[in-house]
C-alpha cells in the first residue's frame, strides 16, 4: 500500500513539473522573446531608467515608490553591461529621460532583463496558484492561458517598468496564503514567510499593501479550525495576535531592508539635487554616514514624507483634457481607458504600443465579479446552503480583496491609469477559476465532455483574441483599416494617427 502511494506521488509531482515547464515555454514567447523591442523608451521608463543608473553610480535620490522594483532593473543593467561602451552620466543629472539624454546605440536588454523575467516566471506562479486551489491538472493548466495570453500583463513586462515585478511576488503571495490555508496547524514561522513574501511585493509598490487583508481572512480560517476542536478562545485570540505580528515583523523586515540599501547605495549628492532633504539628511550623506543604523529613522522618515507630498501633488483627473491618459475605476473592468505608450507611423502603415487588454479575459474576469457578489448575497441573505464551504471561503476572500482595492482606487484623488486595475484583474480571474470548479465540481471530477468541450473553446477564443490584438502589444505595423478592426469599443478610446 505504501509503495503504492508513493508511486501515486512521484507521478502528480511528474505531471506537474512537466505542465510547469510547458507553461514556462509557451510564456516565453509571449512574454520574453524579443523584450528589449520596441528599442526606445515608452511610459515611466523614463523614470525608472534614471533611478536605475543613479543606482549603478552611488547616486542619492528619492522617489514616490518604494525601491526594490527600481533596484531589478539596475540590476539587470549591472548583470548584463550592455551599455558599458556608452556615457550613460547624464541620466545621473535628471530624473525624467527625454530622448535627447538617451545615447544612439543604447541597448535595453539589461534594464528591461527582471521585469520580463518576472513576466515570464509569473505563469509558472499563476499555474500553481490554480492547482492549489482545485488540485486538478487539466483546469489548472488550460486557465493559465488567462495570464500567458493577456495582453495587458505582457506589455507591461517587457519594459522597464514595476507592475510585473510587482506582480510576480504578489502571485507568491497568493500562492503561499493557498499553501497555508490547506494547513492544519501553521508554524509562526510560516507566517513570518508569508509576510516577507508580502512584503516583498509591497517593497515594489504601495498599492500591494491590499495583500495584508489575506492574513484576516487566513488567521479567521485557522482558528474556526482550531476552534471545532479545542474551543479555547483566549488561546486562540493569543494565537491570533502572535501570528499577526510576526507577519507584520515579516512585511516590515523586507520593506525596511530595500530601503536600507537605497540609502547605503546613494552616497552622492549632485547638482544639488537634494530632493527637499533636511540639513541632517544631507549631513548623513556627506558624511558617509548613511549605513549607520542610528542614520536610517531620518532617512526613512524623510523618503516616506517625499513620497507622501509627491503623490499628493499629481493632478486629479480631468477628463476635459485631450492629452489626458488617465481614467476612472468606474470603467477600469470594462477596459476603459487605453493608453497609448507610443507610436510611429510611416506611409502606409503605423506602429502602436497600447496598453490594451485582452477583452475576453477582462469580460470574464468582470463575469465572475457579478457571479461571486451574487453567490454571496444569495447565501448571506437567502441563506443558500454552500455546496463547497473552502471554495465558497476563497471566493469570499477574494472578493473583499477585490471590492476593498477599488474602494480605495475610488477615493484616491489624483490621477489613476487603466494598469491599476492590474491587480484586482488578477482577484476576479481567480474568482473566475474559483466559481467554475464551484459550480461544475461534479461535472470536471466525472471529465464531462461537454464541459470539456466548452473550456476547450473558452480557451481556444482567448488565444485568438490575444493574436489579434497583438499587434498593439509587440510594436507591429498596422495599416489604418487594420488599427479600425480593433476599435470595437468607443470608450476604449483607441485613436488612429493615420
Amino acid at each position: 500500500m505504501k509503495k503504492k502511494i508513493a508511486a501515486m506521488l512521484a507521478s502528480e509531482k511528474s505531471i506537474k513539473i512537466i505542465l510547469c515547464l510547458v507553461v514556462f515555454a509557451v510564456s516565453y514567447f509571449t512574454y520574453f522573446r524579443n523584450y528589449e523591442n520596441p528599442r526606445a523608451p515608452f511610459w515611466d521608463e523614463n523614470y525608472h531608467i534614471a533611478s536605475a543608473q543613479k543606482y549603478l553610480d552611488g547616486v542619492m535620490f528619492m522617489e514616490p515608490h518604494p525601491p526594490l522594483g527600481k533596484l531589478f532593473i539596475a540590476l539587470g543593467e549591472y548583470i548584463l553591461k550592455p551599455n558599458k561602451q556608452l556615457d550613460t552620466s547624464s541620466f545621473d543629472h535628471t530624473d525624467f529621460l527625454k530622448n535627447d539624454d538617451i545615447p544612439e546605440g543604447y541597448s535595453w536588454r539589461g534594464v528591461r532583463l527582471f521585469p520580463a523575467l518576472f513576466g515570464w516566471l509569473g505563469a509558472v506562479v499563476f499555474f500553481l496558484i490554480l492547482f492549489e486551489i482545485s488540485r486538478n491538472y487539466l483546469t489548472a493548466f488550460s486557465f493559465t492561458s488567462l495570464y500567458v495570453f493577456e495582453n495587458s500583463f505582457v506589455i507591461q513586462s517587457r519594459g522597464a517598468l514595476l507592475d510585473s515585478t510587482q506582480i510576480f511576488f504578489m502571485l507568491l503571495s497568493i500562492l503561499y496564503f493557498l499553501i497555508l490555508f490547506k494547513k492544519d496547524n501553521p508554524k509562526k514561522t510560516h507566517y513570518l514567510v508569508f509576510g516577507i513574501i508580502t512584503g516583498l511585493s509591497i517593497a515594489v509598490k504601495l498599492n500591494s499593501a491590499i495583500l495584508i487583508l489575506l492574513l484576516p481572512f487566513l488567521l479567521y480560517h485557522e482558528e474556526r479550525f482550531k476552534a471545532a476542536k479545542t474551543r479555547e478562545m483566549f488561546l486562540g485570540l493569543r494565537n491570533i495576535l502572535i501570528e499577526g505580528i510576526v507577519f507584520t515583523l515579516g512585511v516590515l523586515f523586507v520593506f525596511s531592508s530595500t530601503y536600507y540599501v537605497h540609502f547605503v547605495i546613494g552616497k552622492k549628492i549632485i547638482d544639488d539635487r537634494i530632493y527637499g532633504a533636511s540639513e541632517k539628511y544631507q549631513d548623513i550623506v556627506r558624511d558617509g554616514k548613511e549605513y549607520l543604523p542610528s542614520s536610517f529613522p531620518r532617512m526613512m522618515a524623510e523618503n516616506l514624507l517625499y513620497s507622501k507630498t509627491y503623490e499628493a501633488n499629481v493632478p486629479a483627473y480631468d477628463g476635459c483634457k485631450p492629452e489626458e491618459n488617465g481614467s476612472l475605476p468606474l470603467g477600469w473592468p470594462f477596459g476603459n481607458k487605453s493608453i497609448n505608450y507610443r507610436w510611429a507611423k510611416t506611409a502606409e502603415t503605423a506602429r502602436y504600443l497600447y496598453f490594451q487588454g485582452n477583452p475576453v479575459i477582462w469580460a470574464s474576469g468582470l463575469l465572475s465579479v457579478v457571479l461571486s457578489f451574487t453567490l454571496i448575497l444569495s447565501v448571506a441573505v437567502f441563506k443558500l446552503s454552500t455546496k463547497n464551504r473552502r471554495l465558497f471561503y476563497l471566493i469570499l476572500t477574494f472578493s473583499m480583496l477585490y471590492i476593498s482595492y477599488m474602494s480605495v482606487m475610488y477615493e484616491t484623488a489624483r490621477v489613476m491609469y487603466l494598469y491599476h486595475y492590474l491587480i484586482p484583474l488578477i482577484f476576479s480571474l481567480l474568482m473566475l477559476y474559483m466559481l467554475f470548479h464551484y459550480i461544475f465540481e461534479g461535472k470536471i471530477r466525472g471529465e464531462d465532455v461537454q464541459l470539456l468541450r466548452g473550456m476547450t473553446i473558452f480557451i481556444a477564443i482567448t488565444v485568438v483574441v490575444f493574436i489579434f490584438f497583438a499587434p498593439l502589444t509587440y510594436y507591429m505595423p498596422l495599416t489604418p483599416h487594420e488599427f479600425q478592426l480593433r476599435q470595437w469599443f468607443d470608450f476604449w478610446k483607441l485613436k488612429s494617427v493615420m
